[in-house]
């Protein structure tokens, strides 16, 4: 999205923000129900500690090392920190490594002091994964923004005392309400729990609060999954709220993705620990297919991904159609060696072939700004498909290079086209932030 808004001429920042805050991040043992279970081996023994029945936290402590011991020998021949690790063999990875590092320095410590350590190397042990599975895919933020700085620097308390002289807040059952309601919400909001602790959305307004008022962006675009539908009304009730403009607020939600092989659904379960994660899926198809599949719906349809196709090179393959053209375009002008093509004259391109693909040609910058108006990506997309099919018609009805007597001038005028619809194909590829191919 950065790519092809930045190309409309908008001064653009990104970021990526790191739920931190909650007490999500902490382990809080206080209830029994709350309580991890037991570590087991492999056939679902429950391992026994020696020295008798262990504290909380030591059974956390003692619990990590045992899985340690359980996966080393897996974990033998893989490098320190390697990232291919995934699902819940990543997690006994991440806790093993962790024991291995510190020993049981964090049994010496309050607990309090040793869940919050624990989770800061914890947290930074999954942006550090985030951040390089989205490197795999070109993927990069202006800022990792995290929740916390919303409490510890104040916007939290200004938002609330904002909330509150605009009579938004209510107190009922124990815990403080958003009356969204009052600003054509479907129902009011909790923004601090019973318990005391801040809800989810309190972060939210927070966290805009920053983002229009104090650092003075004119427009947000969030990017959320479909799941926080429900959540839509009640941001731009925050908006009116803070006394910002609602239409200043874009919120895109995707859809869920559809993962198939050969047109074969491929079975998923949180529960049983199936997973496919994003650095599996790029490094079975690669970055750009992922990109270009990802892109080729809008946010608000449901995509199926099919592996298989992904990695065709055929031209049912629309990412190797878009990139073969490309590819072919740099053979051709390859194969017209040394030929000077710069004083090509144009107007010698007078068929049907050459002009529906100068008419494609022509359109890229209408498609960039339909994409930005509309905040969508997969106009691109289908651009590209319809600039790549204009040239393989070309390619199939017009000989570029010919060796006849009397066409080295229509020679050097479809040898300028096709060299000008190649730097709109790499244009319209690195938009999308896909490489553009030389050679396939």
């Amino acid at each position: 999205m950065v790519g092809w808004l930045d190309a409309t001429g908008f001064d653009l920042a990104s970021a990526h923000i790191v739920d931190c805050a909650s007490d999500t991040l902490a382990w809080r043992p206080e209830r029994d129900d709350a309580m991890p279970p037991e570590p087991t081996d492999d056939a679902g023994r429950e391992i026994d500690f020696s020295a008798g029945p262990p504290n909380d936290y030591e059974r956390a402590a003692r619990g990590s090392a045992d899985v340690r011991t359980m996966v080393a020998e897996d974990l033998s021949e893989i490098v320190r920190c390697d990232r291919s690790i995934t699902g819940r063999d990543r997690t006994a990875y991440i806790g093993a490594r962790l024991v291995e590092e510190h020993g049981d320095r964090f049994l010496t410590l309050p607990r309090d002091e040793a869940v919050r350590q624990l989770g800061d190397l914890g947290l930074a042990e999954v942006i550090a994964g985030a951040k390089a599975d989205l490197a795999m895919m070109g993927i990069t933020y202006d800022c990792w923004f995290s929740e916390r700085k919303l409490y510890q620097e104040g916007q939290y308390d200004k938002v609330m005392a904002i909330l509150r002289e605009g009579g938004y807040l209510d107190l009922h059952d124990g815990a403080v309400w958003f009356k969204a309601t009052m600003l054509g919400a479907p129902k009011d909001e909790v923004v601090v729990r019973s318990d005391g602790t801040p809800g989810y959305f309190a972060s939210d307004i927070a966290y805009h609060y920053n983002k229009f008022v104090e650092r003075g962006f004119d427009r947000v675009i969030d990017v959320w999954g479909a799941d926080h539908q429900g959540h839509v009304p009640r941001m731009f009730a925050m908006m009116k709220a803070l006394g910002l403009d609602p239409t200043r607020l874009s919120l895109i939600l995707y859809q869920l993705v559809t993962l198939k092989r050969g047109g074969e659904v491929v079975r998923l379960s949180k529960r049983t620990g199936d997973m496919i994660t994003l650095r599996e899926v790029l490094e079975e198809v690669g970055p750009d297919a992922m990109r270009f599949f990802l892109l080729a719906r809008s946010a608000d349809s449901q995509m199926d991904f099919d592996l298989e196709l992904a990695k065709e090179q055929s031209d049912e393959n629309p990412v190797y159609y878009v990139q073969y053209a490309h590819a072919r375009i740099c053979s051709i002008l390859r194969h017209a060696g040394d030929l000077d093509y710069s004083e090509g004259d144009v107007a010698l391109l007078t068929s049907e072939p050459e002009l529906a693909l100068i008419r494609r040609m022509v359109r890229l910058g209408e498609v960039v700004g339909l994409s930005a108006e509309h905040e969508s990506p997969h106009y691109l997309t289908y651009y590209a498909q319809e600039l790549a099919a204009a040239f393989h018609a070309f390619y199939r009805d017009c000989r570029v290079v010919s060796s006849e007597p009397g066409d080295e001038a229509i020679s050097k005028a479809r040898l300028k086209l096709v060299s000008a619809c190649r730097i709109v194909l790499a244009r319209a590829l690195g938009l999308m932030g896909m490489t553009a191919p030389e050679v396939m």
